[in-house]
């Protein structure tokens, strides 16, 4: 009785552990995803970043979301490359959205701004 019980946890581990290493990935790239949009929310709260900047940056994000639901959609597997793709594109826009938090809306001639950009008024 107690082998068949081994026998069937041996099983159950060996089925399991290929599918929670296959999820594993997953896991870091929507973690960086919450942090984003979490900084993006912080910094309209304490009015770093504005309203134009928010939504460039949650569009940029929809869109490497969207990227990544194709990726897995495309032959159900998320290849290492793709992976690293996703990474690379959350963490481009994690920078950019960090270096949004540190410049106190100081205005960078060399950074675009629309009309309704805060930056466009305050130089005036």
């Amino acid at each position: 009785m107690k082998k068949n019980i081994l026998a069937a946890v041996a099983v159950i581990a060996a089925i399991a552990t290929p599918m929670a290493a296959q999820a594993a990935p997953y896991s870091n790239s929507n973690r960086l995803e919450s942090q984003i949009q979490n900084d993006i929310n912080r910094g309209l709260r304490q009015g770093k970043i504005s309203n134009s900047e928010a939504r460039n940056f949650r569009s940029q994000l929809n869109q490497i979301d969207r990227l990544e639901n194709q990726y897995q959609r495309s032959d159900r597997r998320y290849t290492q490359r793709e992976r690293a793709d996703i990474n690379r594109r959350l963490s481009s826009l994690n920078v950019k959205v960090q270096k949004e938090l540190r410049d106190n809306g100081r205005w960078d001639r060399n950074d675009r701004h629309d009309r309704n950009d805060r930056n466009h008024w305050n130089r005036r």
